[in-house]
């Protein structure tokens, strides 16, 4: 059966096609009758707007696109749902792709919103250089989600991770650890973490003694990483992690070794997704408000998208810690004997 179009809401309401395209638009002059009669019309013929075809015709778009780098994190489910509440707020639409973590995905995934003429990006933890980003998005307004080396041309939005490192490493010093390990994602957007630890670390004089290694943002990465560590000889006696679902998969790595968290080995994740307060992880963590930078990034994009003077800014929100079970002070006589 053939949808109903435009015409036929015009017809039933008894007014000007003009008058049913102002009122879907909400912009230009149209009287509250008309408005009324309108989306009673609009309702009986059962009308639904062909937003894409709009956005073709008028070159202008109520849909926002948003890249998320990896839709089987929780952290990004959390951002999302942010997202939406804002697009609700704001009376638009949103199309959500994946760059599936493959070489090339994200670029896909950009071009795919273009064709849909989207009115502005968000890239939530794009591993993409800032100058390809620019040359895909072709002038589009465009919101940057956990890089803190996103120019001044598009909006950033991010936690503070620099103060979120700090106040891991100063939380597993202030407990006696000294032979700390680090759990890095060694992408983009995870070097402001890995920074961060290793300038906590050395402000606390420990750099020397900490072990590094690199894993992808997942649970199977932060379990071979873990087991990768122990092969290595003694093990340390606490691990910080990129993330949480990098530090579930530490987890898992050092009970399956027969290791006791925390009494023989303190962990430390980075988000505090849902899973983190679980009893089975009671993961000490850095909480991230996602929601919140979720809302952000949709009313920054579109601010811009309505009025192209706007500026980009950027909004750094902090961290705080969230202390739970899964650290404890140092035990010194947990690895025979040996000085913490």
């Amino acid at each position: 059966m053939r949808p109903p179009t435009i015409i036929e809401v015009a017809a039933a309401a008894g007014v000007s096609k003009a008058t049913v395209s102002r009122v879907l638009r909400n912009q230009g002059p149209v009287s509250n009758e008309a408005r009324q009669a309108v989306l009673r019309a609009v309702h009986d013929v059962g009308y639904t707007p062909n937003r894409v075809a709009r956005s073709l015709k008028e070159r202008v778009s109520s849909v926002i696109g948003v890249v998320v780098a990896d839709l089987a994190n929780p952290y990004y489910v959390d951002v999302i749902h942010g997202i939406h509440q804002a697009a609700d707020e704001a009376g638009q639409q949103v199309i959500i792709v994946s760059g599936h973590q493959v070489v090339g995905g994200e670029e896909a995934a950009i071009e795919t919103l273009l064709e849909f003429r989207v009115s502005g990006i968000i890239l939530a933890s794009t591993n993409l250089p800032m100058a390809t980003i620019g040359r895909l998005t072709k002038g589009l307004p465009v919101a940057i989600e956990g890089r803190s080396d996103t120019p001044a041309k598009f909006d950033l939005v991010t936690s503070d991770d620099h103060v979120g490192g700090r106040l891991i490493i100063d939380h597993l010093v202030s407990l006696g650890h000294q032979r700390i390990a680090l759990l890095e994602d060694d992408s983009p957007s995870g070097k402001d973490r890995k920074d961060a630890f290793t300038a906590a670390l050395r402000a606390s004089q420990l750099a020397s003694q900490a072990r590094h290694a690199t894993c992808p943002s997942t649970s199977e990465g932060g379990h071979e990483a873990v087991t990768r560590l122990l092969r290595r000889g003694k093990h340390p006696t606490a691990i910080a992690c990129a993330d949480d679902v990098i530090a579930i998969g530490a987890m898992s790595a050092l009970q399956e070794a027969g290791l006791s968290i925390p009494d023989e080995v303190s962990v430390t994740g980075f988000d505090d997704i849902g899973l983190a307060s679980l009893r089975q992880f009671d993961l000490t963590t850095v909480r991230q408000e996602r929601w919140e930078i979720g809302r952000r990034c949709l009313q920054l994009v579109h601010r811009r998208a309505q009025d192209d003077t706007v500026r980009a800014s950027r909004s750094i929100l902090q961290p705080r810690l969230v202390i739970r079970g899964s650290t404890a002070p140092v035990h010194r006589m947990a690895s025979a004997g040996s000085p913490a």
